[in-house]
């Protein structure tokens, strides 16, 4: 992998990444990644093709096989994975809005905190958005 590193890149933010079928263990493939990374995801984020699925707990399974110490991981509780896109009614009419909201802020303030140094950000973002977190992980 380093081979392919770009010293351009500062930091990943991974929105319901999906899995690598049929390449085996993901840290393989991932584990030299060094950059920090945000992964983001839901507890329904389910993807269901003819032939293909790969449910939430794949995109746990990316984050454990990423390398490096400063990675995060928000899992909110409930929305479906198409949550994150444009689309206005999946994950439920209440939960849809908090969710990108949420998103949008967490990218933010994991940004502040890797570019910037700025601590604060990301802790506020976790108290204010502790009740739609599943499952919350951050350096």
């Amino acid at each position: 992998m380093p081979a392919l590193a770009d010293p351009r890149f500062k930091a990943a933010i991974l929105i319901s990444a999906p899995p690598f079928y049929g390449e085996g263990d993901p840290t393989s493939i991932l584990g030299g990644i060094s950059i920090p990374t945000l992964h983001i995801s839901a507890t329904d984020d389910e993807i269901t093709i003819p032939g293909y699925y790969s449910g939430s707990a794949d995109r746990v399974a990316l984050f454990d096989a990423i390398g490096g110490p400063h990675k995060a991981l928000a899992m909110f509780s409930g929305g479906s994975h198409s949550i994150f896109t444009d689309r206005m009614n999946t994950g439920g009419l209440d939960l849809n809005p908090k969710v990108k909201a949420a998103t949008r802020e967490l990218s933010l303030a994991y940004l502040r905190l890797v570019l910037d140094g700025e601590e604060t950000p990301l802790r506020d973002w976790q108290r204010r958005h502790a009740a739609l977190l599943a499952r919350w992980q951050a350096p």
